[in-house]
């Protein structure tokens, strides 16, 4: 059973390139573009922050 990941992005062409390598590792990508802001931070932590 292939694991499904929610890939949220509005950048069809990165969705595509995780999709592909993902694939050969048996994880299936769907992709979410509705109202998510991308934010642009300096480190992990700062991006998590701003997701929860």
């Amino acid at each position: 059973m292939m694991k499904t990941i929610i890939f949220v992005t509005h950048n069809s062409g990165k969705f595509r390139e995780a999709e592909a390598k993902l694939k050969s590792l048996g994880v299936k990508l769907q992709q979410y573009k509705e109202g998510y802001p991308e934010i642009q931070a300096d480190t992990l932590e700062e991006v998590a922050f701003f997701a929860v």
